[in-house]
């Protein structure tokens, strides 16, 4: 499914709460695990917003 990014980005958020995430690539899988949909280049971006990196 695709989310807004605001929905997308609390779902990032709470996947580093709860995962102990070592790449972005880790993070889109868990990600499509939930049924998301989001590119390596998106979640990039959602991190850097967030405040993540």
């Amino acid at each position: 499914m695709k989310l807004g990014k605001p929905q997308r980005q609390h779902r990032v958020a709470k996947l580093l709460e709860t995962h102990a995430v070592s790449n972005q690539a880790q993070l889109v899988g868990l990600l499509a695990e939930e049924g998301v949909e989001a590119t390596q280049t998106t979640v990039s971006r959602d991190l850097e917003e967030i405040g993540a990196i």
